[in-house]
């Protein structure tokens, strides 16, 4: 099953800084109890994420 997260952007530097975060976690993880991380994307001032839930 995969999800896509849709967040608007605000333009704010706390608000980016907190989604390059959650992104470079999000990339670095390696294990099998979290979400596979399968790429982000922004368009019109919203940013997507998208991310897969694994069946264990």
């Amino acid at each position: 099953m995969y999800t896509l997260k849709k967040i608007q952007f605000l333009g704010d530097t706390i608000q980016e800084k907190l989604l390059t975060r959650e992104l470079e976690a999000l990339i670095s993880c390696e294990s099998d109890f979290i979400v596979q991380f399968y790429g982000a994307f922004y368009s019109w001032s919203t940013f997507f994420k998208i991310t897969c839930r694994l069946n264990n």
